[in-house]
């Protein structure tokens, strides 16, 4: 259910923004959108999601997940590629959280999909902190 939630989120906000095969055809990964299903455990205290959407949108990338669109006013985020070859697509993004007494956190994420194998890895790690969540899955592409 959430996963097509956000995949009709994510999807507007990347594919109906313009990106067509010309956007696609600029990256290295020929990918349009991806939908991740991961098996995060406890052990990630609630900070990676199950469900992920990652999708072109123009020259960039955006991201929509439960975690991403609570703490980013029902938005996709916007995000950093780091890597974007055959082989793997790295992106990371910021997000800005409080708790219930009003403490203010960041959470710093990064995604690697890897093509050939259709694996990816999501990893969470707190400003400040040396802890880091990480939980793993597979990606199926969708083409727009």
């Amino acid at each position: 259910m959430i996963c097509s939630m956000l995949r009709g989120v994510a999807l507007v906000a990347a594919l109906g923004s313009g990106m067509g095969a010309a956007g696609a055809a600029q990256a290295k990964t020929t990918l349009d959108a991806l939908e991740c299903r991961l098996s995060p455990s406890n052990a990630q205290k609630g900070w990676i999601a199950r469900d992920y959407l990652v999708a072109r949108k123009g020259g960039g990338i955006v991201v929509a997940d439960g975690i991403t669109l609570a703490l980013n006013k029902g938005k996709p985020a916007e995000v950093e590629i780091v890597e974007d070859t055959e082989k793997r697509l790295t992106i990371r993004w910021r997000l800005a959280t409080s708790d219930s007494s009003g403490q203010g956190a960041i959470m710093d994420y990064r995604l690697t999909y890897l093509p050939p194998m259709g694996k990816v890895i999501v990893g969470a790690r707190p400003g400040g902190y040396m802890d880091k969540f990480e939980a793993r899955g597979t990606c199926k592409p969708l083409k727009g």
